[in-house]
């Protein structure tokens, strides 16, 4: 296939956050979006100011305070704080802290508190929280308790990752998705990306590039290449294929490293329907499609477009204003009902059957995409 110059194609209709990087947290207050699954850490509504009120993992919301937490320096070090929920309805047990009896093992519990005092020096240090921040940009909260101090993160716990209401703990700090979390300025969820209008029309040519628009953008530290940095700055997102059968969204430095860039073509002699595929890394004609199993996705390979690799271009699916002349949304032929979606930076395929209130709002944003064609 032709190498082409592009202009930006795909821009995605979603949240936009500002995350931090780099810098002091003190008195900032945040949302804490779970890796894993899109989720804020809230305080749950039963019990609530009382000492013992357990926390959980619930679709984020902007307005919803119980997901709302002030970051406070404990004086113990750079990277040592308190982290207090602001809700009024905690009252006076508004500190995150892990139970004094269950410091320092796998499982323990989290909880909110009444403020106790404590310091990293201190029978306390329950309450204290040691706050790094990975090259990809997220963030790892561990207990700084001396029982394993360091050694013990904030995880929602592996089997409710899928659920709403998901239990929290703590967990040896191994990395894992479920141990990772972005910080979400609370100011500015909710907006929506800046950008110029297209007219639907731009949906006529046979091939466009894949190209997605301020999700989770990040700048960088450390040792990074100029093109990296350049890519994150200009928070260009694609959807690449990574070699192990599944649809992601990564940076354009990424993109260029070490992912095959997939593009969408139109199927049909309308401009309706569309393919997903990824040029094999051969050098021929041959494709890797985006095709819908069990409603996923994934990548079959192939010369031609296996079942449930079709999609329906539709009006989008987000009602912010203006929105609608701007972007498209796609629903699987296969699976009438069902929208590509992306959900952290991984895609998939999903309904919104049953979704109410801020989660279908952020289902619609989600599977909302914009198109430009290849030059």
């Amino acid at each position: 296939m032709k190498t082409t110059k592009t202009n930006i194609l795909f821009f995605l209709a979603c949240i936009i956050s500002t995350v931090v990087f780099g810098q002091d947290l003190d008195g900032k207050t945040f949302i804490l979006e779970n890796y894993s699954n899109g989720k804020a850490l809230a305080v749950n509504g039963i019990n609530i100011g009382k000492n013992g009120t357990q926390l959980h993992s619930w679709p984020l919301a902007k307005a919803n305070k119980h997901q709302h937490w002030k970051f406070i320096a404990s004086g113990d070090g750079s990277k040592m704080y308190y982290i207090v929920n602001v809700s009024p309805q905690t009252k006076k047990a508004n500190y995150l802290e892990v139970s004094s009896f269950e410091v320092g093992k796998n499982g323990g519990k989290v909880q909110m508190w009444g403020f106790n005092g404590g310091s990293s020096s201190s029978t306390g240090a329950n309450q204290v929280w040691i706050v790094n921040q990975s090259a990809d940009g997220y963030y790892n909260f561990t207990s700084a308790h001396e029982k394993g101090k360091g050694a013990y993160a904030l995880e929602l716990s592996g089997d409710d990752i899928d659920k709403n209401g998901g239990r929290m703990q703590i967990w040896w700090n191994k990395g894992y998705k479920n141990q990772k979390w972005n910080l979400i300025d609370v100011s500015n969820v909710g907006s929506e990306a800046k950008i110029s209008t297209l007219s639907q029309a731009s949906i006529v040519p046979s091939k466009f590039r894949v190209n997605a628009y301020s999700i989770n953008a990040k700048s960088r530290s450390g040792n990074v290449s100029d093109e990296q940095i350049l890519a994150d700055q200009q928070k260009e997102y694609w959807f690449a294929s990574t070699g192990d059968g599944k649809g992601y969204i990564k940076s354009g430095s990424q993109v260029a490293k070490n992912a095959i860039i997939m593009e969408i073509e139109k199927i049909d002699k309308g401009n309706g329907k569309f393919a997903m595929k990824v040029k094999n890394t051969s050098g021929t004609d041959d494709y890797y499609i985006v095709a819908t199993d069990n409603k996923t996705i994934k990548i079959v390979a192939g010369k031609t477009i296996p079942n449930g690799g079709v999609f329906k271009a539709t009006e989008a699916l987000t009602k912010d204003k203006n929105s609608a002349a701007k972007y498209a949304s796609f629903e699987s032929v296969s699976y009438p009902g069902y929208f590509l979606r992306h959900q952290g930076f991984v895609l998939k395929l999903t309904s919104l059957k049953g979704l109410t209130g801020s989660s279908l709002d952020l289902f619609q944003k989600d599977a909302s995409w914009r198109l430009i064609e290849v030059k």
